[in-house]
């Protein structure tokens, strides 16, 4: 950058604006100044050199996945039974909320290509009407996907994928995150508990609706 019309006595404040992005490690800001036309016998005074450094980002994001507003562990084993109970069950349509935070608001999470989204192992495209995308911003490092397959017309049991990046090349601390689920249309209860159990004057019976 160069300053011209610097008053005599007057002092001068500026500011420069580096782009640091591609200046990862040491560097060496030097400033120079001189009057046009004029040679002067020292010049030493007239330099100025600083040293900094440009810390790396290595610290991945941190990822949170919703389905159907509930937290399901992740489970790598291959499924063995499409019906095996044990397995949870979700809607037909269930809503699939992932959350992706990162702490470097420098390069905000504005691009699916860092997430890689599948569905029994086929892989969903953004462009999908069953996907919503909301990059992170400047001011808001929290980007959202939300996901909402058509998993009617067959009760079996499905599989969801999800491996994130960020910006940098780090991968999100939960991922890959892979879940096993089931759909099934029919009206089930299941787990009915009543409470208090032996009752005296009454009991409460809490149980929960599938299908």
């Amino acid at each position: 950058d160069t300053l011209r019309a610097i008053l005599p006595d007057a002092p001068l404040e500026t500011t420069l604006v580096i782009d640091s992005e591609d200046l990862a490690g040491k560097n060496r800001l030097r400033l120079e100044l001189e009057q046009p036309g004029k040679t002067e016998p020292f010049a030493l005074n007239n330099v100025l050199i600083r040293e900094f450094t440009v810390l790396r980002d290595l610290q991945g994001p941190l990822l949170e996945i919703l389905i159907d507003n509930e937290m399901l562990p992740p489970d790598f084993e291959p499924v063995r039974n499409l019906q095996d109970p044990a397995l949870p069950f979700v809607s037909t349509q269930p809503s699939i909320e992932i959350t992706i935070t990162d702490e470097n608001t420098f390069r905000p999470l504005d691009d699916t290509s860092l997430v890689e989204l599948r569905l029994d192992n086929r892989t969903i495209p953004f462009s999908s009407s069953a996907v919503q995308f909301e990059p992170a911003t400047i001011e808001n490092a929290e980007a959202r996907i939300f996901f909402t397959p058509d998993l009617s017309g067959r009760d079996t049991t499905h599989t969801l994928f999800l491996r994130v990046f960020d910006a940098a090349g780090n991968e999100a601390e939960g991922s890959p995150y892979q879940v096993h689920f089931r759909v099934q249309s029919a009206f089930e209860i299941e787990s009915m508990y009543p409470y208090p159990n032996p009752m005296h004057t009454f009991t409460t019976f809490a149980f929960r609706l599938r299908g």
